[in-house]
């Protein structure tokens, strides 16, 4: 899906890698047990504005981002 590329994708097996980090596996017998390493699992993360930046942008009055806002059409014009 645009803008984003198979080089972006994560597997299950490099999230699960990075949830348990160097303290232990998956093989315990509770997840609990395992310290989770948020600071890996962040890295994956990307920006919500990433996905976004591929689109037109519209400059809008307050008055049509309010009735946007509610579900109603509004009309562009320019």
């Amino acid at each position: 899906v645009e803008p984003f590329t198979q080089e972006d994708f994560v597997t299950i097996a490099e999230l699960e890698a990075a949830r348990f980090g160097e303290q232990g596996d998956e093989g315990s017998d509770s997840a609990d047990t395992v310290p989770v390493d948020f600071d890996a699992i962040d890295a994956f993360l990307v920006d919500t504005s990433a996905a976004l930046d591929c689109l037109p942008q519209i400059a809008i009055s307050d008055d049509a981002a309010t009735k946007i806002r509610l579900g109603n059409p509004v009309i562009i014009r320019g």
